[in-house]
């Protein structure tokens, strides 16, 4: 058997898929000066006031949108943290700072002021910098993220001091999934 034996080895369906997958996400990877720019993702959410309301219990698309601002960060030195498919339910009843809340938050929750839990779901991506990956291929400069579905998920919102509110939530999921694409869009 000579050199003029071997066969190139053709593209399989799942290598075509790939290969239109991330010409497509090198497409729209972001230009500009963003933070996301650095991991090819979108830049993270951020709240604009987290003053609302100013009593009560927070409705469930306020708690959501303050997850999202409290789990989506980047500074351009460490990996990107974005979320998808946040999904938040409030607690009917609140209560006093537990002893969770006043640990995590002690420096800046208001301790007169009442808790509420929350319940629900999201998926959580963490994204390396395109500049700090070793391969040098389109696949890896858009398939840069961790990627894990977070479907049972608890959490809690409160006051600080300065009245604005900060939502958190974490899953117990462990079922990480390497070489994905960022997120589309928000």
């Amino acid at each position: 058997m000579g050199l003029a034996d071997i066969r190139a080895r053709a593209a399989t369906a799942e290598d075509k898929k790939q290969e239109t997958e991330t010409a497509a996400a090198l497409a729209r990877q972001p230009r500009g000066n963003g933070v996301g720019a650095k991991y090819g993702a979108r830049d993270p959410r951020t709240c604009s006031s987290r003053m609302a309301p100013a009593h009560g219990a927070p409705s469930a698309e306020q708690a959501r949108q303050y997850v999202i601002c409290e789990l989506e960060q980047g500074d351009g030195s460490r990996p990107l943290m974005l979320v998808t498919n946040v999904k938040v339910q409030v607690a009917a009843v609140s209560h006093p700072p537990n002893q969770f809340v006043k640990e995590s938050a002690a420096a800046t929750s208001d301790p007169r002021e009442p808790v509420w839990d929350l319940r629900g779901s999201f998926t959580s991506y963490q994204c390396d910098s395109l500049s700090s990956l070793i391969a040098g291929n389109d696949f890896a400069r858009t398939h840069n993220c961790w990627v894990i579905e977070q479907p049972v998920a608890t959490g809690y919102c409160y006051k600080d001091t300065f009245g604005d509110w900060h939502c958190g939530m974490m899953g117990t999921s462990t079922n990480w999934r390497t070489n994905v694409l960022p997120p589309d869009g928000y």
